[in-house]
């Protein structure tokens, strides 16, 4: 698990994986790296792979926590993909600007049936920089 971290770093002492993780704004996190059950809804999931982190700087801070929604294989939507039908949506609002919650909602429902919506599409030029 830990070797599919892009820099993992492992402390034999306590036998723990380790990660640090920078962002394009200059934001970091680093802590440990390790799996948990979680349980949605009244369904189990076990061996989800997730990071503590114990140095979290930048943009996020005050935040409780960090949610990677990128499409790495260690992405929160990567790793729930077949359990939910690889589907999900979310809205995300400025938590100092609104009193209303952000919310995410997976499988099915997550689809409207009168929504448009464009499909995101990888661009191989743009993952060579990666």
């Amino acid at each position: 698990m830990c070797r599919r971290l892009d820099s993992p770093g492992c402390s034999t002492k306590k036998q723990i994986c380790l990660y640090q993780v920078s962002y394009g704004d200059g934001s970091f996190t680093v802590g440990e790296f390790s799996t948990e059950t979680l349980t949605f809804r009244g369904t189990r999931v076990g061996r989800v792979m997730l990071g503590c982190g114990h140095d979290n700087e930048g943009l996020f801070v005050g935040a409780a926590g960090l949610l990677g929604l990128g499409r790495g294989g260690l992405s929160f939507p990567s790793q729930m993909g077949r359990l939910f039908n690889r589907k999900f949506s979310y809205c995300l609002v400025d938590r100092s600007a609104s009193s209303k919650p952000s919310s995410m909602v997976f499988g099915d429902s997550a689809i409207s049936r009168t929504a448009q919506f464009t499909p995101m599409l990888s661009n191989p030029k743009g993952m060579a920089a990666l």
